[in-house]
């Protein structure tokens, strides 16, 4: 919707003004209302009839999301300490081998008892061509629970179809949703990753419905970013050279995998 908006309006700006910073897409209201930002429209409309791709990080707050977004530029830009509010994004969309613009999107997390930060974990689900979730800790019921709220809500969507009532609603639904794979921060288990959250799936009543939906998905250990909490919690000045080489490893061959396998979103 928001691109077919796009494609009609005439762009303010060109692709030598994109600029190496985030930029704020969603911005929400004191009234917990979402708006899209004026700088966002402008971003946007310059890439209209492109191709695009977008890569979306969310998942409880305070896990780490903005470090993820950080390590995929290559520089810390993305507030590591609970700056991010709607959802930013990376003010310049990067050129993807299948001749897509890929644009990653970081957002300020969900929360259970914060239907604001449900409506904008929903608005970045729906915008995304792959979409990353990023915990910590092992994948328990507890954090099952929290990632159905969105898959809950999705649920409610429409879809134009005679066969999209009853238990074929999902998986309708599911042929529209992006990839997903789930990062979790600071575990690492002897099983292989992506076997270990189809158990967890498979042993949660929610989990059914998220596999339904999510009929592309994987599953990536990441460990600890550094060798200590303090410079942990100063990541933004102590710069990326402080990164383990470990973290910064598996994180590249991620977002490689990602850029890699990711599909077009809008044309």
């Amino acid at each position: 919707f928001i691109f077919n908006i796009l494609n009609k309006m005439e762009s303010k700006m060109s692709d030598s003004e994109f600029k190496d910073q985030p930029i704020q897409l969603i911005d929400l209201k004191e009234d917990g209302t979402l708006e899209i930002s004026e700088q966002a429209l402008d971003f946007l409309s310059a890439l209209s009839n492109q191709k695009i791709s977008i890569l979306s990080i969310n998942g409880p707050q305070g896990q780490g999301k903005s470090l993820l977004a950080n390590t995929f530029i290559d520089q810390i830009k993305f507030k590591c300490s609970g700056g991010t509010r709607g959802i930013r994004m990376w003010g310049t969309p990067i050129e993807l081998d299948n001749k897509s613009k890929l644009i990653i999107i970081d957002t300020q997390g969900i929360k259970k008892d914060d239907p604001a930060s449900l409506k904008i974990g929903i608005l970045s689900l729906l915008l995304s061509t792959c979409f990353i979730y990023n915990t910590t800790n092992e994948i328990d019921d507890t954090t099952i629970e929290l990632f159905s709220m969105l898959t809950d809500m999705a649920n409610k969507i429409g879809i134009d179809s005679e066969e999209s009532s009853g238990e074929n609603h999902l998986d309708l639904l599911g042929e529209f949703f992006p990839q997903l794979i789930w990062t979790i921060r600071d575990y690492k288990n002897e099983k292989d990753a992506n076997i270990y959250l189809e158990e967890k799936m498979n042993s949660n009543a929610k989990g059914a419905n998220i596999k339904k939906l999510f009929q592309r998905r994987q599953c990536y250990y990441i460990p600890s970013p550094t060798d200590s909490e303090e410079k942990n919690a100063n990541l933004e000045k102590e710069g990326m050279s402080v990164l383990s080489a470990e973290f910064k490893q598996i994180c590249i061959d991620l977002y490689n995998g990602i850029k890699k396998s990711i599909k077009v979103s809008f044309v």
